[in-house]
C-alpha cells in the first residue's frame, strides 16, 4: 500500500487510499497528506477515507481544506458523508454549497439535508432531530405514524432550502420540497401550495408530500384535483390525506368508481395502515364494480 501511495499511478493511489481504512485510525495521518494532492480525484479519495474513518471527530481538522475546495468531485465526497455528520460546521458548509450553480451538487446537498433531518414524514420516513455523529418520494408510502408539529422558525440552512423552491431546474425544486417534508418547518404554506401547481409532475408530487408532512389543510382541494386528474397518483395522495387524519372526499370516491382497478387497489393498500380514517373508504369500495377492488376492500375490512 505504501509503495502504491508513494510511486503509483493515480488509479493505484486512489485504490491504496481506500485500503488504508483496514489499518484503522493509525493510518489517518497518511491520508491527510493527500488532501493537498494536485489531482482532485486523489483528494476526493483521501477525503472520503478520512470521513469514513474519523467521522465527526476529523471534521474540524479538515474543515479549512473543505472551505477552500472548489472541485465538484471533492465536494460531492464531503456531501455524501455529511449525511452522518450533523453539526453547525457541516451545516455551514452545506449552506454554502447549496448556493452554488452546480445542479448536481445542489441536488445532493438537498438530499443530504433531508437524510440528516431525521424527522417523520407522512410516508413512513421517521427519525429524530437530535445532533448525530454517526449513522424518494414514494419510498415509505405505507409507513405508520403521524408527523411531528412543524417548527415555526427557519434556520439559515432551512432558508436556503426554501429559496430553491423557485429554481429553474425541476430536479432542484423537487429535492427542495422533499427536504422540507423532512425538515418540519412552518410558515411556508403558500410556497408549498404554489409548488403543487408546478408544471413538472415530480415537483407537484414532492410539494404534495411536503403539504401532507406539514398538515397543510389548505392543500386538500389541490390534492383532490390531482387525485381525479391523475389516477396513477391515487395511492400516494390517499396516503397523504390519511396522514393528515382526513378521510377521502366524495369526489375522490367518485373518481375511484371510474379509475383503473389497479390504481384503486393501490389506494386500499395505502390505507390499510392508516387507522380510523380508512374505514369509510373500505366500506364504499367493498361494493365497487371491479371484483379485485371489492376483494381488496373486503380483505382490508376483515383485518
Amino acid at each position: 500500500v505504501a509503495q502504491r501511495l508513494a510511486f503509483g499511478t493515480r488509479d493505484q493511489q486512489i485504490s491504496a487510499l481506500g485500503q488504508l481504512r483496514q489499518f484503522g485510525l493509525a493510518s489517518m495521518p497518511i491520508a491527510m497528506n493527500f488532501l493537498e494532492a494536485d489531482d482532485p480525484l486523489v483528494r476526493e479519495s483521501a477525503l472520503d477515507t478520512l470521513l469514513v474513518m474519523g467521522g465527526g471527530g476529523i471534521f474540524q481538522t479538515i474543515r479549512p481544506m473543505l472551505e477552500k475546495e472548489s472541485e465538484p468531485n471533492v465536494i460531492h465526497a464531503a456531501i455524501r458523508r455529511f449525511a452522518d455528520i450533523k453539526s453547525p460546521g457541516t451545516d455551514a458548509l452545506l449552506e454554502k454549497w447549496l448556493a452554488m450553480d452546480d445542479e448536481n451538487l445542489v441536488v445532493e446537498c438537498l438530499e443530504t439535508i433531508a437524510k440528516r433531518s431525521g424527522s417523520g414524514s407522512p410516508f413512513g420516513m421517521n427519525g429524530d432531530d437530535e445532533p448525530s455523529g454517526g449513522g424518494g418520494l414514494l419510498g415509505g408510502l405505507f409507513g405508520r405514524g403521524r408527523p411531528n408539529k412543524p417548527k415555526a422558525t427557519l434556520t439559515t440552512l432551512q432558508q436556503g432550502v426554501v429559496a430553491r423552491f423557485g429554481d429553474p431546474a425541476w430536479r432542484i425544486r423537487a429535492a427542495a420540497f422533499n427536504a422540507v417534508a423532512k425538515l418540519r418547518v412552518g410558515g411556508i404554506d403558500d410556497a408549498i401550495l404554489k409548488g403543487m401547481d408546478d408544471t413538472d409532475d415530480f415537483v407537484q408530487l414532492a410539494a404534495m408530500e411536503a403539504a401532507a408532512a406539514l398538515s397543510i389543510k389548505a392543500a386538500v382541494p389541490k390534492m383532490e384535483t390531482l387525485f381525479v386528474v391523475h389516477p396513477e397518483r391515487m395511492a400516494i395522495i390517499a396516503s397523504g390525506m390519511a396522514s393528515m387524519q382526513l378521510p377521502l372526499t366524495e369526489k375522490m370516491h367518485e373518481a375511484m368508481a371510474k379509475a383503473p382497478a389497479d390504481h384503486v387497489v393501490g389506494v386500499v393498500a395505502a390505507l390499510r395502515t392508516k387507522g380510523s380514517v380508512r374505514g369509510n373508504s373500505f366500506v364504499k369500495l367493498s361494493t365497487h364494480a371491479n371484483p379485485d377492488v371489492r376483494a381488496a376492500a373486503l380483505g382490508a375490512l376483515a383485518n
